[in-house]
């Protein structure tokens, strides 16, 4: 090869790396919204192919013969899983919106692990004033506040929200929220009692500090995951002790997962060849290490901007200003001002009602 075809060669050699190393950051795109981080950064380390769809959740499971109710942290659902391991029914929930298991009352965190319903009262009267502008919320939990049994936290329990758009989100005060229609089909088939597991996920690991939690940019650089302040697809590095177990009889996926205080996606990840669906007596499963992973982002419900333009809200029978301003992300105030011949005497059921 001719030293001119060396050096016309090694020019577009460079030129190349140059344009895929601006493609990669043109994609890296760090915009704050209303306070929350969003990166839509896509890694060129990350293998497209291997990203796969998440399986529909098949309920054909038993109403008659409900087990347990499994949450996840990871998936943001609530399911209701029978006793032969059949999912009955599949809720998307909002958890709490601080990462990590609850230490503290007024944490903001979801606790977690094995836990039982202590509880199940009539909530249509109750309401809940959060101590700002918009006071006391009237049936702010919907028709059922299932409590859940988790000491030292007596607070905590599966409720309906009013602000149905923070579901899906990491939105909550520590409970678990849900839509109303929902809870309502959920609540006959809760029994006080009833076995409540809730599973962790990687962000709520990384936040306690059981792992450690990195993510490479184009450039291959390795910065600290931020828990907090993290939304969007990224390809993620864990990394934790390497842990070993020997499947015993009774073991499964999901008590796997409870025991080590690990998520069942984690166990996935470190086991891709071994089918974890139907495990083995003796058998060797690693339960905790190191393993990449892609995770999907969870932004934050006040995250979204506005649409534009005006909006409007139709009253119920239950309606305040203070209700409807925590419904779309307003104060008492503001809906006050955007409705200058309204009053709270005035707002009927079935009154149109400005909220943006």
């Amino acid at each position: 090869m001719s030293r001119d075809v060396r050096c016309c060669v090694s020019v577009a050699i460079v030129l190349a790396a140059l344009t895929m190393a601006s493609e990669c950051y043109a994609f890296s795109l760090w915009r704050y919204g209303y306070g929350v981080y969003v990166d839509t950064y896509r890694s060129i380390v990350f293998d497209e192919s291997a990203k796969t769809d998440n399986a529909q959740v098949v309920c054909d499971g038993d109403p008659a013969k409900a087990d347990f109710i499994l949450i996840s942290k990871e998936c943001q659902t609530l399911s209701v899983i029978d006793t032969h391991g059949r999912t009955i029914c599949c809720y998307p929930v909002s958890v709490g919106r601080n990462y990590g298991n609850k230490q503290i009352p007024g944490d903001l965190r979801t606790p977690e692990g094995e836990l039982l319903i202590a509880s199940i009262h009539d909530a249509q009267l109750w309401g809940y004033d959060s101590g700002n502008e918009n006071g006391y919320i009237q049936k702010n939990y919907g028709n059922w506040f299932l409590r859940i049994y988790a000491p030292p936290h007596w607070g905590i329990g599966i409720h309906a929200t009013i602000r149905p758009h923070t579901i899906g989100t990491r939105a909550s005060e520590g409970c678990i929220c849900l839509d109303s229609d929902n809870l309502d089909k959920l609540q006959p088939l809760v029994r006080v009692g009833m076995k409540v597991v809730i599973e962790t996920s990687i962000r709520d690991m990384a936040a306690d500090g059981r792992c450690l939690v990195t993510y490479r940019r184009f450039d291959n650089e390795c910065c600290v995951f931020d828990v907090q302040r993290y939304a969007g697809a990224l390809q993620c590095d864990v990394y934790q002790d390497i842990i070993d177990h020997v499947v015993k009889p009774g073991d499964t996926h999901l008590s796997l997962a409870v025991e080590y205080n690990t998520s069942r996606k984690s166990i996935e990840a470190l086991n891709p060849f071994v089918d974890l669906d139907n495990l083995v007596v003796g058998d060797i499963v690693r339960v905790s290490g190191p393993f990449s992973v892609m995770l999907d982002g969870v932004y934050g419900w006040n995250a979204k901007p506005d649409s534009g333009g005006p909006q409007y809200y139709i009253a119920t029978d239950v309606d305040t200003f203070g209700r409807i301003a925590v419904m779309h992300r307003s104060s008492a105030t503001r809906i006050q001002e955007l409705n200058p011949e309204l009053t709270p005497e005035t707002l009927v059921p079935g009154t149109r009602v400005r909220v943006k």
